[in-house]
């Protein structure tokens, strides 16, 4: 496989289609493997990669109201996830969901539709929320004093919402299986993290989130087709699922959950007669790159795509000492504001 990727390298770029182009690109030997071997029945869910790093040290030094002790440092690197943390009480969280609620129904400036995704690239008030300390110190003692998000959900599960399927992630290739998301300086050290946060109060009942510990450990492969659905996308994680290992993070409005996308996890649907809004986001150190050379953005399991014009990342501690990425024009502002002062 290798000699035959070699050969396959050194040819020009123009005997291939540019769908080949990222394979070769982007698909390490045992994605390839394990494509071949299968006949296309099996793949990588995502780029492999492996997580080893256990420790009860923080990788940025915070107040002490924020601090992990490092018995729940130890807790995270070992099960890939921690919560429940307190963001704001529930009177605040009241606050911020009737203000959010009307917006699920607007269009979004960023995408020029309506969607669910990224709309704090439009509000205000969602970016505040995601700057708050008793947020950004705990993730920066897991990933490093400087945080900078790239993307945002909104997920509104009401009564009767079907279950989101077991799954895991690390560059979000899986989105076209063709070109990542991510780039990291190193794939298999912990360069991303999601943060999950309740609005509406979230129980096993309506349909909370839940984790399988441990098994962040490294990426499984999927079976295609089957009875299982990724949304749009049909297939069955490989992996033998213990009822009795499954974790499950009830979460009151204001309390989020921070955990690796590595770890298999999702949500068993709402079976109750109460809807369960959440929003996530998703943070990376500067030093990874996102969206590469990409004006687009296609995700194969909601069969659509986004206009990334207006898209842009947001530091939300500490300093980009990379300029890596496109950043959100609000804050290219903030930043020409500041230079322009100090000149």
């Amino acid at each position: 496989m290798r000699v035959m990727l070699a050969k396959m390298s050194g040819l020009p770029k123009r005997f291939f289609s540019q769908k080949m182009r990222n394979i070769m690109e982007h698909w390490s030997i045992p994605m390839l493997w394990m494509f071949v071997k299968s006949r296309g029945d099996e793949v990588y869910i995502d780029q492999p990669c492996f997580y080893t790093r256990i420790t009860d040290r923080p990788k940025a030094r915070v107040d002490e109201p924020y601090r992990f002790t490092p018995e729940q440092l130890l807790q995270f690197h070992k099960n890939g996830f921690i919560g429940p943390l307190r963001a704001m009480s529930e009177e605040e969280m009241g606050v911020f969901r009737k203000r959010i609620e009307p917006i699920l129904n607007q269009r979004s400036d960023a995408f020029g539709k309506k969607t669910v995704r990224d709309r704090h690239l439009d509000e205000p008030f969602i970016r505040d929320l995601f700057r708050r300390p008793e947020i950004t110190e705990r993730v920066a003692q897991l990933l490093g004093p400087d945080l900078m998000v790239w993307r945002s959900q909104v997920f509104n599960q009401k009564p009767g919402a079907s279950s989101i399927e077991w799954h895991q992630a690390s560059t979000y290739m899986a989105e076209n299986f063709r070109v990542p998301i991510l780039i990291p300086r190193d794939k298999n050290d912990l360069f991303q993290l999601t943060i999950w946060i309740a609005i509406d109060e979230a129980t096993v009942e309506n349909g909370c989130m839940y984790f399988l510990p441990g098994t962040h450990d490294k990426i499984r492969t999927i079976i295609r087709g089957g009875d299982s659905q990724f949304y749009q996308s049909k297939f069955t994680l490989n992996y033998d699922i213990n009822p009795k290992a499954i974790v499950h993070m009830p979460l009151k409005p204001g309390e989020f959950v921070i955990f690796s996308e590595r770890v298999i996890h999702g949500s068993p649907g709402n079976n109750s007669d109460k809807r369960r809004m959440g929003i996530n986001f998703r943070v990376v150190s500067p030093e990874t790159t996102v969206y590469q050379n990409q004006k687009k953005h296609y995700a194969l399991h909601l069969n659509t795509s986004w206009d990334l014009s207006n898209w842009g990342c947001m530091m939300i501690r500490g300093n980009d000492n990379y300029h890596r990425n496109k950043m959100l024009k609000e804050q290219v502002q903030e930043t020409a504001a500041v230079n322009g002062s100090v000149g």
